[in-house]
This record gives C-alpha cells, structure tokens and sequence, in this order.
C-alpha cells in the first residue's frame, strides 16, 4: 500500500517514519509525495496524532494509512472529514504468505521466533494465523474469544458497500486509477507517477517475499480457508462490489 501511495504522490501517515514520537506534526517531503510522522497503525501513535490535532494541520492529500478504521475515527472532525478506502487480497493467500513472512521478519516488531519451526498445518491451529481478519477489523471484534457471527458477516459486507471504495492487490493499476478518480486526484497520475505504480507495485514490487502456495485441494490450504471462511466470502462478495463499482468511476489516463 504505501508504496502506491507514495508513487501517487499523495501525504501518506506511516508506521516508523522519522520523528514519529516528536511533540509535533511534521511533513517530510519524498521524490513523490510526503510522509507524516504519524504511526497510524498503534493506538498509541493514534492517540499522539489526536493530540496533535492531524486533522487540523491541513495536510494536502492526507492517506492516513491504517487498519484500525475505528480507533482513528478520532483523528476526523466535523471541519475535516474522511472517506474509506480498502485495499484487499485473497484472505487465505494473505494468511499462507503472513506464515512464510513470519518466520523470518525478525525486525518486525510482533515477530514471533515460535513460528519458525512451525509447520504450516501447525500454524493454521494457532492464534497467530489470521482468522477472519477483515471481517473482524470491519466490525471491531479482533479478539479471537470474540466469536463472529452471520450477522458480522453481513454487518461487513454492508460497511464496505455503503461506505468503503474497494480496491485490490491483484489489480494495481486499476486500483490506483480508481483512487485518483474518487477523491479527485486525476493530476496526480502523469507519466512518471503511472511508471512508478508499475515498476515498484508490478514489474519491482518492494517488500515481497516470494514462497510457494500450496494447491487448493491440499491439508493446508483447506485448513486455513477454514480459518478464514468469513474473509473468504467477504472476498468473493467485495469483487461483484468492484465489477459494480467500477461503473460509476471513469479512470483517468
């Protein structure tokens, strides 16, 4: 995502940027776009940010990047409201390449060196495996002794059609181009900002960690699937939303 972002040339919030525990807002500029020292990703950061008055500050562009949707609700005020953007990929592929990243993303900071002997059926039963991740941040019940209901489920799907443009992984360009587009971007997007969309989201994607994928049929797909049946329809039910979504939004080329 914030490699997007930054290719976009938008401001964008970002976990460990410089400064980010400073008693000011600060905006530190990049070949294309800003970063904010604000770690949107940690309550804590969400609260700093608050404090700081982001929403006040008049930040152009602002992405603030975060999956904690409820918690940063507090960063928006009447004067300086937000709109809801998410970015999806497939839940149990997300789940299988969360299980090779983590064992070996030993700079991480929830890294857990328990996991590296682990099999991936051995991950699928624990509580480091995501289960039903989207759906859980979509209808704020991320405890796991928090069990998620149809009624979750259906609660999610409203949420991302009533309020959420929904983009995806697998369609990067596209998604970019349907970002500019919603929030009235289209200037962003020349020649230099689209041929870096495609080198570092397409051709040089940063931050990758390439692993194979087992079949579909197999123990350990199913085992996760089983995991995340909830994000699995979710998924299947966010790209018809697309398809539909796609009809109302010209992308600018």
């Amino acid at each position: 995502m914030k490699h997007l972002l930054t290719c976009m040339g938008v401001s964008q919030t970002r976990r460990m940027s410089v400064n980010d525990k400073e008693p000011h807002i600060k905006v530190c500029s990049l070949e294309f776009g800003s970063v904010v020292n604000v770690d949107a990703s940690s309550p804590d950061g969400i609260e700093r940010a608050a404090h700081l008055g982001l929403a006040d500050q008049n930040i152009p562009r602002l992405v603030i990047d975060t999956s904690r949707v409820y918690e940063a609700l507090q960063l928006l005020t009447e004067q300086h409201k937000g709109r809801l953007f998410v970015l999806l990929r497939d839940p149990v592929e997300r789940a299988i390449s969360k299980f090779y990243y983590t064992k070996i993303a030993t700079w991480e900071r929830n890294y857990k060196p328990e996991v590296e002997q682990m099999t991936m059926l051995e991950y699928a039963d624990t509580v480091y495996c995501y289960n039903n991740w989207v759906t859980r941040r979509l209808v704020n019940k991320m405890s796991y002794a928090e069990e998620l209901t149809e009624q979750d489920l259906f609660n999610a799907k409203l949420i991302l059609e009533k309020k959420a443009l929904v983009l995806f992984t697998d369609s990067m360009l596209e998604s970019a181009g349907r970002l500019a587009a919603y929030f009235g971007w289209a200037e962003l997007l020349n020649a230099d900002n689209w041929n870096c969309i495609h080198k570092f989201a397409i051709e040089q994607p940063i931050n990758t960690n390439p692993h194979p994928l087992p079949a579909k049929d197999s123990p350990e797909y199913k085992a996760i699937e089983q995991r995340n049946l909830y994000d699995v329809e979710l998924y299947a039910f966010a790209k018809k939303l697309y398809q539909l979504q796609g009809q109302y939004i010209d992308i600018p080329l």
